[in-house]
């Protein structure tokens, strides 16, 4: 798991340096925190750092962006398991509650 992660990771800063280039991160940021808290794919921290560390000075946007795209995602997962119900998801992800 940490070879793919890493491989992850550095696609990932590829992506937000081309992104920072056109000045499309702040957009990006936010959907990759989207993407990464719908799927659990990646720590959306890593979106956090590597943006803030590619543009400094507008750390707040990116940040508040990135918490914005998260916390839609959140919702999102949470209506579905509402509408779904415990048992449809226990039936399905059976490991996911699990210790």
């Amino acid at each position: 798991m940490g070879k793919r992660l890493e491989k992850l990771e550095s696609k990932l800063q590829g992506w937000m340096e081309r992104a920072n280039r056109g000045n499309h991160l702040l957009g990006f940021c936010a959907l990759i925190s989207f993407c990464g808290t719908i799927s659990a794919a990646f720590p959306v921290t890593a979106v956090v750092i590597m943006g803030v560390l590619l543009a400094g000075r507008r750390w707040v946007t990116l940040s508040i962006a990135c918490s914005l795209g998260s916390a839609i995602a959140g919702a999102i997962i949470v209506g579905v398991a509402h509408m779904l119900g415990y048992d449809e998801i226990h039936h399905l992800f059976p490991h996911l509650i699990s210790p």
